[in-house]
């Protein structure tokens, strides 16, 4: 039996799409990118990528898709302070990791 990702390799040689690639797929229809671009990129005819689009395929997916998100500007501050607390825990890691090289005399 082939793992998951031997199987996900496979799919992706015969251009069998993946849930993932399918909301991708539907993200770029929605910002307008044309059908035909987007089965060139994902090595599949234009008529899946219409298909997917149209619901005639992957219908199931669209409800998980589709669910509406209430983001607040509390949710957008809560998220830009987190980025930046690890923004800065990057940081100090750096300079940790630079000082370590200093004082083993890798860092001339």
């Amino acid at each position: 039996m082939k793992s998951l990702a031997e199987q996900a390799e496979a799919n992706a040689r015969k251009g069998i799409l993946t849930a993932d690639q399918v909301l991708n797929i539907r993200a770029g229809l929605a910002r307008g990118e044309r059908p035909a671009d987007i089965a060139t990129l994902y090595n599949v005819s234009e008529q899946t990528i219409t298909r997917i689009r149209d619901g005639k395929t992957w219908f199931w997916l669209k409800h998980i898709s589709d669910a509406p998100v209430n983001v607040t500007a509390e949710d957008e501050a809560g998220a830009a302070a987190s980025f930046a607390r690890l923004q800065a825990e990057l940081a100090k890691q750096k300079a940790g990791d630079k000082l370590v090289d200093e004082l083993k005399g890798e860092g001339k």
